[in-house]
């Protein structure tokens, strides 16, 4: 029974998680008591057998949610250190490259023991593929999950990643590195962070002009032209070549997105 309850309040933590998670995409302003009593919660596990992992990895979730990249890197080298770097790890640190502006995690979680016959993690790998600029690899993995499973396959296109095809073409036909496109994708996700904004969400379009990435923030047509401006000069500064003939970055207010 013991272990019962231990799982049913892991599922009832991570319901809470993604809540918040919602909540702080949607822009309902944060609550750091609701934070503060989730995150005691999540450390409670430390101290139970077989769900310490579980436990680092959700406090590093967490302190993204306070863009506390320091504390969010320190769990992860953390879980590393002490347990290894297995499939979870890889798989939420890949899930963060936008918000860590590096796309190492997603390099590695597509080199670690790749899940080509799990339908679950595949839909994972599509969907963190996608956000991160992953094109090409995100549509391989929607394409073996179409295999396995076709509605699920359309379910999860559907929802979120109906560009991924289009831009994974338009990248292939112009022999692009979706790496480069990558790190150019996360940088500027980054720098959205850095410049005092939260990420809430973001739009992708591909055809044969080209693939415009857009992410969406709440802020007044002055801070988004402003936005807009610092983010083509952080690209500049850190890139030779920005592909700007190929790839377009800018940000637009929520309410148009």
């Amino acid at each position: 029974m013991a272990g019962a309850v231990r799982k049913s309040k892991l599922d009832e933590i991570a319901e809470k998680i993604e809540s918040m998670a919602s909540d702080l995409k949607a822009g309902v302003a944060f609550n750091i008591f609701a934070w503060k009593q989730l995150h005691r919660d999540i450390e409670q596990f430390e101290k139970i057998p077989g769900y310490y992992g579980a436990s680092l990895l959700n406090q590093a979730v967490m302190w993204s949610f306070r863009g506390d990249l320091i504390e969010m890197k320190r769990l992860f080298n953390r879980y590393a250190g002490e347990i290894g770097k297995d499939w979870d790890w890889y798989l939420i640190v890949a899930n963060m490259a936008p918000k860590l502006g590096d796309v190492e995690g997603v390099v590695g979680m597509l080199s670690y023991e790749y899940p080509h016959n799990d339908k679950f993690k595949l839909a994972q790998v599509a969907e963190i593929c996608g956000q991160a600029g992953f094109f090409i690899a995100a549509k391989k993995a929607f394409a073996r999950l179409a295999e396995l499973d076709s509605e699920m396959a359309a379910r999860v296109m559907s929802r979120t990643n109906q560009y991924i095809v289009a831009a994974a073409e338009y990248m292939l036909d112009h022999g692009l590195s979706e790496k480069d496109v990558a790190e150019r994708l996360v940088f500027a996700s980054r720098a959205v962070v850095e410049l005092g904004h939260r990420l809430s969400s973001y739009s992708v379009t591909a055809n044969e002009f080209g693939i415009t990435v857009e992410f969406a923030v709440r802020a007044s047509f002055e801070e988004i032209i402003e936005l807009d401006f610092s983010i083509t000069e952080r690209l500049v500064s850190k890139f030779e070549d920005v592909m700007s003939e190929h790839v377009s970055i800018g940000v637009l207010p929520v309410e148009v997105a």
